[in-house]
């Protein structure tokens, strides 16, 4: 009965953080997966780039999944006088250039950064002339 338990609480906690991810894989994740296989982006690049210039403020998650297709990963984030406390939100992270190992810098990548209940509040590009920042504008609220 105790082990049941236990186990419940750690299935439990397991959905919990993946939601605070939006369904999104971990860094770790996609880190670990690059061991048996390097990310190529390849096709999925214009997509991701083409669905980023149509990202708005307060779009759902759901919505920027359709447009952008899935991230390569995704972190809960947090206050930045809190970085252990309660999540306040999401980022995503959709890297356009290949990555071949853990050593590898993401050049050529899109945040896109989510409030708490998954809609969007900014998109950073990095290395992506053909997108535009959208910055969050904490004086505009989402309804």
């Amino acid at each position: 009965m105790r082990a049941a338990c236990v186990i419940a609480a750690l299935i439990c906690a397991g959905v919990a953080h993946a939601d605070d991810r939006l369904g999104a894989p971990t860094r770790d994740a996609f880190r670990a997966g690059l061991a048996s296989k390097p990310y190529e982006p390849g096709a999925r690049a214009g997509r991701m780039i083409a669905g980023a210039s149509k990202v708005v403020r307060c779009m759902k998650y759901t919505d920027v999944r359709k447009l952008m297709g899935e991230p390569a990963f995704g972190n809960p984030t947090h206050r930045s006088g809190d970085p252990g406390g309660k999540s306040v939100g999401t980022a995503w992270t959709y890297i356009l250039s290949p990555v071949r190992t853990i050593e590898d810098q993401y050049d050529r990548m899109i945040t896109v950064w989510f409030d708490e209940v998954g809609r969007v509040k900014s998109l950073n590009p990095r290395g992506v002339d053909d997108v535009l920042p959208l910055r969050a504008n904490a004086q505009q609220k989402c309804s």
